[in-house]
């Protein structure tokens, strides 16, 4: 199974990071971002060693969109609540196309309906996909 994570990267990479290897450890394939050191801050937008350096930051966005739309899931990586403006434009294509997706805690910077059930931390993602992942196979 495949995962995006979305989050403010320039505020949370290293714990991102952090969650990359415990799904990866867990058997979940996790689709972007891959694991890499930051590199650059382009007013605000992060750019990633393991990203093409000749892309602009809207390019490397539609490939974190081409990513998203492989997974199975996304998860959000957003501690205290907090959802910048890029990860708030991601929930949205997210949304319009349909895809799961889950929080690491309540949005409290965007108006959104999340359900609780969409609300987990990694240990508890990781069990709910990989028990999902079971029921599939049986």
């Amino acid at each position: 199974m495949n995962i995006t994570i979305i989050g403010s990267f320039r505020k949370y990479y290293d714990d991102i990071c952090s969650v990359i290897q415990m799904f990866e450890e867990n058997g979940i394939r996790v689709l972007s971002p891959k694991l890499s050191v930051i590199v650059d801050d382009l007013d605000g937008f992060v750019i990633l060693k393991s990203d093409n350096r000749s892309y602009k930051p809207y390019e490397i966005q539609q490939k974190v969109f081409d990513n998203i739309d492989k997974s199975d899931y996304v998860y959000v990586w957003n501690p205290g609540g907090y959802v910048g403006l890029t990860t708030a434009y991601e929930i949205g294509r997210v949304t319009e196309k349909g895809l799961r997706i889950f929080y690491k805690e309540r949005v409290k910077d965007l108006p959104i309906f999340i359900s609780e059930d969409n609300i987990k931390n990694p240990d508890e993602l990781i069990d709910y996909l990989n028990s999902r992942h079971l029921l599939m196979m049986a």
